[in-house]
C-alpha cells in the first residue's frame, strides 16, 4: 500500500473522555512513531518519525469525517490538540507492505503513546525523563 497514492494523513490524540482534558503534557507523556522494516534475513531496521502539533496546513489535508462524526471532529480539530507525523522524517518510506504474521518481508508504522520516564527514551520531545510511575498514573 503506497500511502502517497491517496494522500495519507494520520493524526492522533489522547484525552480524558469524562473531562475532555487533553493528555499531552510533554513532561509526562510522549508520542513515539517508528517505521519498522523487516527483511527475510531477520534484519530489523527502524526509522523514528518525530511528531508535532498539527498545523492548519496539516489539518487542511484531513478527509471529511462521516456525517455522524462531523460535529465532534470539528470540535476536536479546532482545539489544536492533534499530533501529526513529521513528513520529512519518513525519508520516502511511504509504502507499507507484507504480512507481519507470516514469514515475509514487511514494513509497518507503529504509533505509541508512552510515559516520558520509561526506560526507553526516544527523540520525541519529552521535556522531563524523570517522571515517576505515580506521577504518570495520577496524570492519566
Amino acid at each position: 500500500m503506497e500511502l502517497t497514492d491517496f494522500d495519507f494523513m494520520v493524526a492522533f490524540k489522547v484525552y480524558d473522555y469524562n473531562t475532555k482534558a487533553n493528555k499531552d503534557d510533554p513532561n509526562i507523556v510522549q508520542w513515539v512513531a517508528v517505521i519498522e522494516d523487516y527483511d527475510l534475513d531477520d534484519t530489523w531496521k527502524k526509522t523514528y518519525v518525530k511528531t508535532h502539533k498539527c498545523t492548519e496546513a496539516d489539518k487542511d489535508k484531513f478527509y471529511d469525517p462521516a456525517t455522524e462524526s462531523k460535529a465532534i471532529f470539528a470540535e476536536l480539530k479546532n482545539e489544536n490538540s492533534f499530533f501529526c507525523l513529521n513528513q520529512t522524517d519518513l525519508n520516502g518510506k511511504t509504502a507499507l507492505y507484507g504480512n507481519h504474521n507470516g514469514v515475509m518481508a514487511h514494513r509497518r508504522l507503529d504509533v505509541m503513546y508512552m510515559p516520558c520516564g520509561s526506560p526507553q527514551t526516544y527523540e520525541s520531545g519529552c521535556k522531563n525523563n524523570n517522571t515517576t510511575l505515580e506521577e504518570t498514573q495520577k496524570y492519566l
